[in-house]
């Protein structure tokens, strides 16, 4: 499946799939073509209280070359993580779930023209 394209802007925002417990060592359903983007936010929700962590992954050559995008992200009910423009450039990316052990989450991803926090 192609890569959905994020463009700068709220209109252009994503919001992935629920994740809970079950989810825990799997990878998201939607890879996200960030190239377009100067700089990114990703926050999660939770349904529920959570635990857990969640890696992002991104590659430049369509899949098969994936690596860790920053650190692991330390999951809880608001948990917002910026990306800037030093940290790019921005390929196409994914969600991995390392561990959720309590609780229910979903992220939502938005892309910024390139914004330094």
């Amino acid at each position: 499946m192609a890569a959905k394209l994020i463009l700068p802007g709220m209109g252009g925002a994503y919001r992935s799939e629920v994740f809970s417990a079950v989810s825990a060592n799997s990878i998201a359903t939607d890879t996200l073509d960030l190239s377009r983007c100067g700089s990114f936010a990703i926050q999660f929700d939770s349904r529920a209280s959570i635990t857990g962590t969640v890696q992002l992954e991104q590659t430049f050559n369509g899949g098969d070359a994936w690596t860790s995008f920053g650190s692991a992200i330390t999951l809880s009910s608001g948990a917002t993580v910026l990306f800037e423009e030093s940290d790019a450039p921005f390929g196409i990316m994914r969600l991995r779930l390392v561990s959720i052990t309590v609780g229910t989450t979903a992220a939502t991803i938005v892309g910024f023209p390139g914004i330094s926090w």
